[in-house]
Order: C-alpha cells, then sequence, then structure tokens
C-alpha cells in the first residue's frame, strides 16, 4: 500500500520556492500572528468580536446580547 501523504515527484520548483520564501513573515510577525490566534481562539471573544462588527457597544449592550454579565464581558 502506498502512503498518499508523502511526495513522490523529484522536480523542485526553485523559483516557486524563492517567491514563497521572499513572502515569507519573519519569525517575529509570525509569532504575533500566533499570539493574535490564541486570543481569538475562544468562543466567547469571537461572539464579542462579531457583535462588535455589527454595532459600536457599551459591554452592558454585549452582556445583554450574548447573556452574560458585565464582569464576564469585561474579563
Amino acid at each position: 500500500m502506498k502512503n498518499s501523504n508523502i511526495c513522490d515527484c523529484d522536480i523542485v520548483h526553485e523559483d516557486i520556492i524563492e517567491k514563497v520564501k521572499s513572502k515569507m513573515p519573519t519569525e517575529e510577525i509570525l509569532g504575533d500572528l500566533s499570539d493574535f490566534f490564541k486570543v481569538i481562539g475562544d468562543g466567547t471573544r469571537i461572539k464579542i468580536l462579531w457583535a462588535l462588527d455589527e454595532s459600536e457597544m457599551c459591554v452592558c449592550d454585549l452582556a445583554n446580547v450574548l447573556n452574560m454579565t458585565k464582569s464576564a464581558i469585561s474579563h
């Protein structure tokens, strides 16, 4: 049985490799992006962002929309 996860071609496309490498963000930027996605990786945070994308709201309004306490929203 052949493992379909292994690339068995021998051709290296140097032009593509160099193009992608030249556009690859720095380790610092990748780290920042990783941290950002960790922050929004929580469902409640996504709900807050979604709600705020629809309209600017105060904590009281957010708490009401999400059926949460003001304290939980602020946290």
